[in-house]
Protein backbone atom coordinates (compact mmCIF):
# COMPACT_ATOMS: atom_id res chain seq x y z
CA UNK A 1 0.00 0.00 0.00
CA UNK A 2 1.39 3.68 -0.95
CA UNK A 3 0.91 6.05 1.35
CA UNK A 4 1.77 9.82 1.03
CA UNK A 5 3.60 11.82 3.94
CA UNK A 6 3.61 15.50 3.82
CA UNK A 7 5.83 17.88 5.61
CA UNK A 8 7.16 21.34 5.96
CA UNK A 9 10.70 21.70 4.16
CA UNK A 10 12.76 24.76 5.33
CA UNK A 11 15.80 24.62 2.61
CA UNK A 12 18.45 27.65 2.71
CA UNK A 13 19.68 29.80 0.14
CA UNK A 14 21.14 27.63 -1.87
CA UNK A 15 18.81 24.84 -2.10
CA UNK A 16 16.06 26.94 -3.15
CA UNK A 17 18.00 28.49 -5.75
CA UNK A 18 18.53 24.72 -6.90
CA UNK A 19 15.12 23.54 -6.26
CA UNK A 20 13.96 26.72 -8.44
CA UNK A 21 15.90 25.93 -11.23
CA UNK A 22 14.72 22.26 -11.02
CA UNK A 23 11.40 23.83 -11.08
CA UNK A 24 12.02 25.82 -14.24
CA UNK A 25 13.67 23.28 -16.28
CA UNK A 26 10.94 20.70 -15.43
CA UNK A 27 8.46 23.18 -16.52
CA UNK A 28 10.81 24.23 -19.97
CA UNK A 29 11.08 20.24 -20.77
CA UNK A 30 7.44 19.65 -20.17
CA UNK A 31 6.46 22.49 -22.51
CA UNK A 32 9.39 21.81 -25.08
CA UNK A 33 8.10 18.79 -25.81
CA UNK A 34 4.13 19.00 -25.58
CA UNK A 35 4.78 21.90 -28.11
CA UNK A 36 7.12 19.16 -30.39
CA UNK A 37 4.67 16.26 -30.20
CA UNK A 38 1.37 18.93 -31.18
CA UNK A 39 3.72 20.05 -34.19
CA UNK A 40 4.94 16.83 -35.57
CA UNK A 41 1.97 15.18 -34.79
CA UNK A 42 -0.35 18.15 -36.55
CA UNK A 43 3.18 17.73 -39.87
CA UNK A 44 3.13 13.74 -40.44
CA UNK A 45 -0.12 11.98 -38.11
CA UNK A 46 2.75 10.79 -35.36
CA UNK A 47 2.74 10.58 -32.02
CA UNK A 48 6.25 10.40 -29.73
CA UNK A 49 5.84 8.29 -26.82
CA UNK A 50 7.85 8.88 -23.35
CA UNK A 51 10.70 6.37 -24.48
CA UNK A 52 11.33 8.16 -27.61
CA UNK A 53 11.63 12.02 -25.39
CA UNK A 54 13.74 10.62 -23.18
CA UNK A 55 16.03 8.93 -25.19
CA UNK A 56 16.24 12.13 -27.24
CA UNK A 57 16.91 14.83 -24.40
CA UNK A 58 19.83 12.21 -22.89
CA UNK A 59 21.55 12.48 -26.20
CA UNK A 60 21.09 15.79 -26.58
CA UNK A 61 22.48 16.58 -23.07
CA UNK A 62 25.70 14.12 -23.38
CA UNK A 63 26.55 15.42 -27.59
CA UNK A 64 29.66 18.07 -27.21
CA UNK A 65 28.84 19.77 -30.12
CA UNK A 66 25.09 21.03 -28.31
CA UNK A 67 25.90 23.62 -25.75
CA UNK A 68 21.91 24.75 -25.81
CA UNK A 69 21.35 22.02 -23.39
CA UNK A 70 24.29 21.49 -21.43
CA UNK A 71 22.35 23.37 -18.29
CA UNK A 72 20.23 20.66 -18.07
CA UNK A 73 22.76 18.27 -16.47
CA UNK A 74 22.71 20.42 -13.04
CA UNK A 75 19.30 19.00 -12.81
CA UNK A 76 18.63 15.83 -11.10
CA UNK A 77 17.84 13.71 -14.22
CA UNK A 78 14.63 11.67 -12.67
CA UNK A 79 13.54 15.07 -12.08
CA UNK A 80 13.13 15.75 -16.10
CA UNK A 81 12.64 11.57 -16.57
CA UNK A 82 9.21 11.96 -13.90
CA UNK A 83 8.46 15.70 -16.19
CA UNK A 84 8.27 13.51 -19.43
CA UNK A 85 6.29 10.59 -18.21
CA UNK A 86 3.55 13.47 -16.58
CA UNK A 87 3.51 14.79 -20.62
CA UNK A 88 2.72 11.36 -21.59
CA UNK A 89 0.44 10.40 -19.29
CA UNK A 90 -1.69 13.34 -19.72
CA UNK A 91 -1.75 12.38 -23.33
CA UNK A 92 -2.87 8.85 -22.70
CA UNK A 93 -5.37 10.43 -20.04
CA UNK A 94 -6.88 12.71 -22.57
CA UNK A 95 -6.94 10.17 -25.90
CA UNK A 96 -8.15 7.44 -23.36
CA UNK A 97 -11.00 9.78 -21.80
CA UNK A 98 -12.01 10.79 -25.69
CA UNK A 99 -12.56 7.38 -27.22
CA UNK A 100 -15.20 6.56 -23.94
CA UNK A 101 -16.67 9.82 -24.81
CA UNK A 102 -15.48 11.17 -21.59
CA UNK A 103 -14.75 15.21 -20.95
CA UNK A 104 -13.41 14.27 -18.01
CA UNK A 105 -9.46 15.18 -18.97
CA UNK A 106 -8.36 18.55 -20.94
CA UNK A 107 -5.78 18.55 -23.67
CA UNK A 108 -2.34 19.23 -21.94
CA UNK A 109 -1.71 22.62 -21.29
CA UNK A 110 1.52 24.40 -21.14
CA UNK A 111 2.92 25.11 -17.94
CA UNK A 112 3.11 29.04 -16.86
CA UNK A 113 5.96 30.44 -14.57
CA UNK A 114 3.85 32.09 -12.35
CA UNK A 115 1.40 29.42 -11.81
CA UNK A 116 0.89 28.03 -8.49
CA UNK A 117 1.77 25.36 -6.98
CA UNK A 118 4.69 24.01 -8.81
CA UNK A 119 6.63 20.82 -7.91
CA UNK A 120 8.83 17.87 -9.17
CA UNK A 121 9.43 14.44 -8.32
CA UNK A 122 12.33 12.60 -7.47
CA UNK A 123 12.79 8.85 -7.45
CA UNK A 124 14.82 6.47 -5.00
CA UNK A 125 17.73 4.83 -6.89
CA UNK A 126 20.36 3.02 -5.37
CA UNK A 127 23.99 4.54 -6.57
CA UNK A 128 27.68 2.78 -6.66
CA UNK A 129 28.18 3.74 -2.91
CA UNK A 130 28.26 0.88 -0.56
CA UNK A 131 27.82 0.65 3.15
CA UNK A 132 30.32 -1.04 5.59
CA UNK A 133 27.25 -3.90 5.91
CA UNK A 134 27.27 -4.15 1.99
CA UNK A 135 23.63 -2.37 1.70
CA UNK A 136 24.03 0.10 -1.50
CA UNK A 137 23.40 3.76 -0.64
CA UNK A 138 19.74 5.24 -1.40
CA UNK A 139 20.14 8.53 -2.94
CA UNK A 140 16.82 9.43 -0.74
CA UNK A 141 17.36 9.16 2.92
CA UNK A 142 15.98 10.66 6.45
CA UNK A 143 18.08 10.75 9.87
CA UNK A 144 16.77 13.04 12.41
CA UNK A 145 15.20 16.11 11.14
CA UNK A 146 17.04 16.16 7.73
CA UNK A 147 16.34 14.29 4.21
CA UNK A 148 18.86 14.08 1.57
CA UNK A 149 17.20 14.29 -1.98
CA UNK A 150 19.08 14.62 -5.26
CA UNK A 151 21.10 17.67 -6.11
CA UNK A 152 20.15 19.25 -2.77
CA UNK A 153 22.23 17.31 -0.60
CA UNK A 154 20.69 16.93 3.43
CA UNK A 155 17.86 19.30 3.56
CA UNK A 156 16.02 20.16 7.04
CA UNK A 157 12.59 19.53 7.25
CA UNK A 158 10.12 19.36 10.58
CA UNK A 159 9.10 15.23 11.42
CA UNK A 160 6.14 16.03 12.74
CA UNK A 161 5.39 12.09 12.31
CA UNK A 162 6.86 9.03 11.74
CA UNK A 163 6.01 6.22 9.71
CA UNK A 164 7.70 3.07 8.67
CA UNK A 165 8.53 1.72 4.89
CA UNK A 166 9.98 1.66 2.23
CA UNK A 167 10.56 5.49 0.39
CA UNK A 168 9.62 5.44 -3.13
CA UNK A 169 10.06 8.87 -4.01
CA UNK A 170 9.44 12.44 -2.68
CA UNK A 171 7.77 15.48 -4.15
CA UNK A 172 9.27 18.87 -3.91
CA UNK A 173 6.63 21.37 -3.71
CA UNK A 174 6.85 25.29 -3.66
CA UNK A 175 3.40 27.17 -2.97
CA UNK A 176 2.22 30.26 -3.87
CA UNK A 177 3.55 31.99 -0.48
CA UNK A 178 7.04 30.61 -1.61
CA UNK A 179 6.65 28.37 1.21
CA UNK A 180 8.41 24.55 0.97
CA UNK A 181 6.92 21.40 1.13
CA UNK A 182 7.72 17.60 0.92
CA UNK A 183 5.80 15.15 0.08
CA UNK A 184 7.13 11.22 0.89
CA UNK A 185 5.75 8.20 -0.81
CA UNK A 186 6.14 5.20 1.31
CA UNK A 187 5.40 1.99 0.44
CA UNK A 188 3.85 0.53 4.18
CA UNK A 189 1.13 -1.16 5.61
CA UNK A 190 -1.90 0.50 7.94
CA UNK A 191 -3.15 -1.62 10.62
CA UNK A 192 -6.83 -2.40 10.30
CA UNK A 193 -8.93 -1.06 12.95
CA UNK A 194 -10.88 -4.59 15.14
CA UNK A 195 -14.15 -4.47 13.55
CA UNK A 196 -17.37 -2.95 15.48
CA UNK A 197 -21.47 -3.53 15.03
CA UNK A 198 -21.81 0.32 14.24
CA UNK A 199 -23.35 1.86 11.24
CA UNK A 200 -24.60 5.14 10.44
CA UNK A 201 -25.83 7.34 8.14
CA UNK A 202 -25.10 11.07 6.75
CA UNK A 203 -26.78 13.39 5.24
CA UNK A 204 -24.00 16.00 3.66
CA UNK A 205 -25.26 19.85 3.10
CA UNK A 206 -24.50 23.36 2.79
CA UNK A 207 -26.11 25.01 5.85
CA UNK A 208 -24.41 22.11 7.99
CA UNK A 209 -21.95 20.16 6.86
CA UNK A 210 -23.91 16.73 7.99
CA UNK A 211 -26.23 15.78 10.22
CA UNK A 212 -26.29 11.71 11.03
CA UNK A 213 -28.76 8.97 11.46
CA UNK A 214 -28.12 9.15 15.59
CA UNK A 215 -29.37 12.43 15.63
CA UNK A 216 -25.45 14.63 15.59
CA UNK A 217 -25.11 17.79 13.44
CA UNK A 218 -21.90 18.05 12.34
CA UNK A 219 -22.10 21.98 12.18
CA UNK A 220 -20.09 23.81 8.84
CA UNK A 221 -17.29 25.83 9.86
CA UNK A 222 -17.56 28.31 7.21
CA UNK A 223 -14.03 29.27 6.97
CA UNK A 224 -14.29 31.76 4.22
CA UNK A 225 -16.97 33.75 5.97
CA UNK A 226 -14.40 34.13 8.51
CA UNK A 227 -11.95 35.95 6.23
CA UNK A 228 -14.25 37.24 3.57
CA UNK A 229 -13.37 41.35 4.75
CA UNK A 230 -10.00 40.56 4.70
CA UNK A 231 -10.01 38.36 1.52
CA UNK A 232 -11.49 41.30 0.30
CA UNK A 233 -9.08 44.20 1.47
CA UNK A 234 -6.21 42.38 0.03
CA UNK A 235 -7.56 41.53 -3.31
CA UNK A 236 -8.12 45.56 -3.17
CA UNK A 237 -4.65 46.63 -2.14
CA UNK A 238 -2.88 44.14 -4.56
CA UNK A 239 -4.81 45.45 -7.28
CA UNK A 240 -3.23 48.97 -6.73
CA UNK A 241 0.24 48.11 -7.03
CA UNK A 242 2.13 48.02 -10.36
CA UNK A 243 2.15 44.50 -12.10
CA UNK A 244 5.58 42.44 -12.04
CA UNK A 245 6.61 45.37 -9.17
CA UNK A 246 8.04 44.10 -5.59
CA UNK A 247 5.04 46.21 -3.90
CA UNK A 248 3.27 43.75 -6.10
CA UNK A 249 4.95 40.70 -5.30
CA UNK A 250 4.70 41.54 -1.39
CA UNK A 251 0.80 42.09 -1.90
CA UNK A 252 0.45 38.81 -3.80
CA UNK A 253 2.46 36.65 -1.29
CA UNK A 254 0.01 38.15 1.81
CA UNK A 255 -2.93 37.34 -0.02
CA UNK A 256 -1.24 33.53 -1.22
CA UNK A 257 -0.57 33.12 2.58
CA UNK A 258 -4.20 34.31 3.56
CA UNK A 259 -5.66 32.10 1.26
CA UNK A 260 -3.74 29.06 2.21
CA UNK A 261 -4.23 29.28 6.00
CA UNK A 262 -7.93 29.04 5.13
CA UNK A 263 -7.13 26.02 2.75
CA UNK A 264 -4.88 24.31 5.31
CA UNK A 265 -8.00 25.15 8.42
CA UNK A 266 -10.53 23.43 6.06
CA UNK A 267 -8.26 19.94 5.19
CA UNK A 268 -7.58 20.09 9.24
CA UNK A 269 -11.44 19.93 9.66
CA UNK A 270 -11.95 17.41 6.90
CA UNK A 271 -9.14 14.79 7.75
CA UNK A 272 -10.01 15.33 11.76
CA UNK A 273 -14.02 15.19 10.94
CA UNK A 274 -13.49 12.00 8.56
CA UNK A 275 -11.10 10.21 10.83
CA UNK A 276 -13.63 10.32 13.70
CA UNK A 277 -16.11 8.80 11.81
CA UNK A 278 -14.10 6.15 10.50
CA UNK A 279 -13.04 4.97 14.09
CA UNK A 280 -16.79 5.44 15.35
CA UNK A 281 -18.05 3.28 12.94
CA UNK A 282 -18.03 -0.21 10.79
CA UNK A 283 -20.38 1.12 8.01
CA UNK A 284 -20.83 5.05 6.60
CA UNK A 285 -23.74 5.62 4.40
CA UNK A 286 -23.80 8.63 2.47
CA UNK A 287 -25.62 10.14 -0.66
CA UNK A 288 -23.95 10.47 -3.63
CA UNK A 289 -24.46 14.39 -4.60
CA UNK A 290 -23.07 14.94 -7.85
CA UNK A 291 -20.51 18.29 -6.71
CA UNK A 292 -19.71 19.64 -10.54
CA UNK A 293 -23.31 19.58 -11.48
CA UNK A 294 -24.62 21.50 -8.38
CA UNK A 295 -22.08 23.90 -8.87
CA UNK A 296 -23.01 24.73 -12.73
CA UNK A 297 -27.09 24.90 -11.78
CA UNK A 298 -26.54 26.88 -8.42
CA UNK A 299 -26.35 30.48 -8.05
CA UNK A 300 -23.28 32.32 -7.23
CA UNK A 301 -23.65 32.61 -3.43
CA UNK A 302 -24.61 28.36 -3.58
CA UNK A 303 -21.55 27.56 -5.80
CA UNK A 304 -19.70 29.52 -2.87
CA UNK A 305 -20.92 27.85 -0.27
CA UNK A 306 -20.63 24.47 -1.83
CA UNK A 307 -16.77 25.06 -2.26
CA UNK A 308 -16.31 26.36 0.77
CA UNK A 309 -17.53 23.05 2.38
CA UNK A 310 -15.87 21.20 0.26
CA UNK A 311 -17.90 17.78 -0.17
CA UNK A 312 -15.46 16.14 -2.69
CA UNK A 313 -12.77 16.34 -0.92
CA UNK A 314 -13.92 14.88 2.12
CA UNK A 315 -15.71 11.57 -0.10
CA UNK A 316 -12.24 11.31 -1.29
CA UNK A 317 -10.48 11.15 2.17
CA UNK A 318 -13.88 8.72 3.78
CA UNK A 319 -12.92 6.45 0.75
CA UNK A 320 -9.50 6.02 1.52
CA UNK A 321 -9.57 6.06 5.15
CA UNK A 322 -11.85 3.16 4.71
CA UNK A 323 -9.77 1.23 2.48
CA UNK A 324 -6.65 1.50 5.05
CA UNK A 325 -8.70 0.50 8.21
CA UNK A 326 -10.80 -1.65 6.86
CA UNK A 327 -14.16 0.01 7.14
CA UNK A 328 -17.01 0.18 4.41
CA UNK A 329 -18.11 3.39 3.09
CA UNK A 330 -21.16 3.07 1.05
CA UNK A 331 -22.92 5.61 -1.72
CA UNK A 332 -27.17 5.91 -2.74
CA UNK A 333 -28.61 6.66 -5.64
CA UNK A 334 -28.33 10.69 -6.08
CA UNK A 335 -31.71 10.34 -7.30
CA UNK A 336 -33.17 8.86 -3.86
CA UNK A 337 -35.57 11.04 -2.02
CA UNK A 338 -34.00 11.14 1.40
CA UNK A 339 -35.92 14.04 2.39
CA UNK A 340 -39.07 13.55 1.15
CA UNK A 341 -39.66 9.57 2.29
CA UNK A 342 -40.52 9.31 5.91
CA UNK A 343 -38.56 6.51 7.57
CA UNK A 344 -40.97 5.23 9.83
CA UNK A 345 -44.02 4.48 7.39
CA UNK A 346 -42.40 4.96 3.80
CA UNK A 347 -44.85 7.83 2.87
CA UNK A 348 -43.64 10.03 -0.22
CA UNK A 349 -44.34 13.40 0.79
CA UNK A 350 -43.54 15.50 -2.62
CA UNK A 351 -43.70 19.00 -0.46
CA UNK A 352 -40.33 18.85 1.43
CA UNK A 353 -38.95 19.20 -2.56
CA UNK A 354 -39.28 23.33 -0.86
CA UNK A 355 -35.52 23.36 0.86
CA UNK A 356 -37.59 25.88 2.98
CA UNK A 357 -39.46 23.05 5.16
CA UNK A 358 -36.40 21.98 7.71
CA UNK A 359 -39.61 20.19 9.93
CA UNK A 360 -42.62 18.29 8.77
CA UNK A 361 -45.38 15.87 9.97
CA UNK A 362 -46.08 12.73 8.42
CA UNK A 363 -49.71 13.22 6.25
CA UNK A 364 -49.76 9.31 6.92
CA UNK A 365 -48.54 7.88 10.67
CA UNK A 366 -48.34 11.41 12.32
CA UNK A 367 -44.87 11.05 12.73
CA UNK A 368 -42.80 14.28 13.24
CA UNK A 369 -39.89 15.02 11.44
CA UNK A 370 -36.64 17.09 11.34
CA UNK A 371 -35.39 16.96 7.56
CA UNK A 372 -32.30 16.47 7.90
CA UNK A 373 -32.26 13.16 10.29
CA UNK A 374 -34.79 11.66 8.33
CA UNK A 375 -32.64 11.65 5.29
CA UNK A 376 -30.05 10.60 7.08
CA UNK A 377 -32.08 7.66 8.40
CA UNK A 378 -33.55 6.69 4.94
CA UNK A 379 -29.76 7.54 3.53
CA UNK A 380 -28.89 4.73 6.35
CA UNK A 381 -31.44 1.64 5.54
CA UNK A 382 -31.03 2.52 1.50
CA UNK A 383 -27.26 1.88 1.87
CA UNK A 384 -27.83 -1.69 4.03
CA UNK A 385 -29.64 -2.88 0.99
CA UNK A 386 -26.31 -3.13 -0.98
CA UNK A 387 -24.74 -5.42 1.85
CA UNK A 388 -27.98 -6.95 2.98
Amino acid sequence: MYITYKFRLYPNNKQKIQINKTLGACRWIYNFYLHSRITIYKLYKINFTYFKCSKELTEWKNDKNIDSFKWLNEIARDALDNSLQDLDNAFNNYFREIKKGNKEYGFPKFKKKHDYPQSYRSNVTYGGKVKKNGEKVPTIDIKGNKIKIPKLGWVKFIKSRTFIGKIVNVTITKTASREYFISILVDTLKEQLPKIDKKIGIDLGVKTFGTTSDGKVIENPKFISKYEKRIKMLNRRLSKKQKGGKNYQKARIKLAKLHEYIKNQRLDFLHKTSTRLINENQVICLGSLDVSDMLQKGSNCLAKSIQNVSLYEFKLMMDYKAKWYGRAVLYINRYFPSSQICHDCGFKNPLVKDLNIRKWTCPNCNEHHDRDINAALNILCEGLKQIS
